[in-house]
């Protein structure tokens, strides 16, 4: 893996964002203005269309920014580092997808075990997450970091180019790995 192909597997990388049902999310109240009986104690949520409620859509988005960026950045510095001598470390190319994989799936553990606690006043102790802040770290930012398409893109370009050793060898890293670090993140 020279660095033009390092280069190229940047460029063709494509991130999805995956919900999981494991993450807790508030099921947003919803009255209709036109068929409903206001009183005092009736809360009306906005909702979006899809039933979001706008600041949990801004929350995600914002942790998927964030994820997003840290992805190509990690991308990045990966390819950097593998191009500094492709000879001895051009093997490694594609690998680093296992990495953010696995890192992923260890930090959407542990946001998905830790607690659900409402919104605390600012600097109190931390007992666990908000529902609106386990949708944006793990929806958001887990969902966006890592990488699930580059993985099963990889996993096709090395088997069209005949190294089946290696491609079985990375669905066993990030399938059991990610398993693995999933659990050792939900402190199993």
């Amino acid at each position: 893996c020279g660095r033009s192909e390092v280069q190229q597997h940047l460029t063709s990388c494509s991130c999805h964002t995956r919900t999981t049902t494991s993450i807790q999310q508030r099921a947003p109240a919803t009255i209709s203005p036109s068929n409903s009986k206001k009183s005092k104690n009736t809360k009306t949520t906005t909702t979006t269309m899809t039933g979001m409620i706008p600041a949990d859509a801004v929350a995600v988005g914002f942790g998927a920014f964030l994820g997003a960026l840290s992805r190509y950045q990690v991308g990045r510095m990966a390819a950097e580092w593998i191009a500094t001598d492709p000879n001895r470390l051009g093997k490694l190319g594609g690998w680093h997808t296992a990495g953010i994989n696995m890192g992923g799936s260890f930090l959407l553990g542990g946001i998905t075990a830790s607690p659900v606690v409402q919104a605390k006043p600012r600097f109190a102790s931390m007992q666990g997450l908000s529902p609106r802040a386990k949708l944006m770290m793990g929806v958001g930012f887990c969902g966006s970091y890592t990488t699930f398409s580059t993985y099963s893109v990889d996993v096709v370009t090395w088997l069209q180019q005949g190294k089946t050793g290696k491609a079985l060898s990375y669905v066993a890293t990030n399938n059991i790995g990610g398993v693995v670090a999933a659990g050792g993140g939900m402190g199993f």
